[in-house]
């Protein structure tokens, strides 16, 4: 609730309340046990960020030391969730707390990314390394040039991967969630040709996160 209100506050209502606010979530992230709290207070203090931006300064050097500790925990399937938010979370700072006081910090969390993306296939949190790529760039500008080789070839990987395209089949009458107006009309059409290869398949549902 607290991220819903802070994202629907203008910067110079939110500073008001900063203090308190990261009070609350500091707390948190130094006595929770629970992940996904843990998790939740990481994605408040982002969107705290993005409304605040540089008026977080002062409590950049705290943030930084919370995200580090979750980036040095062990990459595994329980900790994917908590990893990309906080990806999240360090593309937000990367965004909105400046150039100068970011700056020292793009080279390692650009290294960090480039790790990420090649040691973990998971969608979710490729999603998540790319918009932190992209924040960095507004920091790095130029220097971002050496690194394009490394992450290039990972974003095209991602835009060809058929992860979650499914073929659907049905032997009744096919029903497609598409209504009769001239656009969609116009993408069935666009798609016949596709679906002709194999005169069974009604349709194709789609949930690939590396589309997103």
């Amino acid at each position: 609730a607290l991220e819903t209100f802070t994202e629907g506050l203008e910067k110079d209502t939110i500073v008001t309340y900063v203090p308190k606010l990261m009070e609350a979530y500091n707390h948190v992230l130094t006595n929770s046990k629970d992940s996904h709290t843990s998790e939740l207070a990481i994605s408040a203090i982002g969107a705290l960020v993005s409304a605040a931006k540089d008026e977080m300064s002062p409590y950049f050097g705290t943030i930084m030391g919370h995200l580090k500790a979750f980036f040095s925990m062990p990459l595994t399937i329980q900790s994917l969730d908590i990893h990309a938010q906080a990806v999240d979370t360090l593309g937000c700072l990367a965004r909105n707390i400046g150039e100068t006081q970011f700056g020292p910090f793009a080279e390692e969390c650009m290294q960090f990314g480039i790790k990420l993306i090649n040691e973990c296939d998971d969608p979710d949190l490729r999603r998540c390394t790319y918009g932190l790529f992209a924040s960095l760039s507004v920091v790095m500008k130029e220097t971002m040039g050496k690194y394009l080789q490394i992450i290039h070839p990972k974003m095209i990987e991602s835009l060809q991967s058929t992860e979650g395209i499914i073929e659907e089949h049905n032997t009744e009458d096919p029903v497609f969630l598409l209504d009769n107006d001239e656009t969609n009309e116009d993408l069935f059409n666009n798609c016949e040709e596709d679906i002709e290869d194999d005169e069974d398949a009604v349709g194709f549902s789609v949930e690939n996160a590396y589309m997103d």
